[in-house]
């Protein structure tokens, strides 16, 4: 009983982790301007921490300033590490992520946007092979999804549930890719989290005790 319970929790918790690896959901995070900052951020580190020329030369300007970069707090480390993480997995989005999802957030949106493109015969033939090339390689299980129902029957479906269809398998395209930026952008902001939730625990504890001298 405990094996069957552990293989369907693991199975919701697969099922739930692909459905976030969806490119519309990484699209939250790859076309956000803060995110897209990060990926200047590891350069920023190297150049300013990580530079052996540079800590000699700040050396020479300051000793007090090499003693700060060459003794790097762990702190520092944890956000140049984080933010290369997060900064790779951007660089990754854009290179790997299709327009479609990148554009439109959800089917509604994108049908109520290029309906009127697609009701030309020879764009409706375009976006019918190009989704059959696309759905063909997909794993068995994605396949499955509730959300590829028809798939089979793309040519005869009406015009909207075409476009839907195509937008679906675009958001679930290049899935190996998809959760590798994903588990980037997780491991990348976990370690960005520590040394917040240090500062965070350091500081209440400061008050803490503060407000404890104060009463005592």
């Amino acid at each position: 009983m405990m094996d069957v319970n552990l293989s369907a929790l693991w199975a919701r918790l697969a099922d739930r982790y692909e459905f976030g690896s969806r490119w519309h959901n990484l699209s939250a995070l790859g076309t956000s301007p803060a995110v897209r900052v990060s990926v200047l951020m590891p350069v920023a580190g190297y150049l300013l921490l990580l530079n052996e020329q540079f800590v000699e030369l700040a050396g020479q300007i300051s000793e007090d300033f090499q003693l700060i970069i060459t003794d790097v707090p762990w702190r520092l480390l944890l956000l140049f590490y984080g933010s290369f993480l997060v900064g790779f997995a951007t660089i990754l989005f854009g290179m790997f992520c299709p327009y479609v999802p990148k554009r439109y957030r959800s089917a509604v949106d994108f049908v109520a946007h290029e309906q009127t493109f697609f009701t030309i015969s020879s764009h409706k033939t375009y976006l019918i092979e190009t989704f059959e090339e696309i759905y063909e390689p997909l794993p068995g299980g994605l396949k499955k999804d509730h959300v590829l129902q028809g798939a089979n029957r793309i040519r005869s479906v009406s015009e909207i549930e075409q476009l839907t269809l195509y937008w679906h398998v675009r958001n679930m395209q290049s899935p190996a890719w998809r959760r590798a930026i994903r588990i980037l952008y997780d491991v990348g902001f976990f370690i960005l989290a520590i040394p917040a939730a240090a500062t965070l625990a350091g500081v209440t504890w400061y008050v803490v005790k503060l407000i404890y001298r104060m009463i005592v």
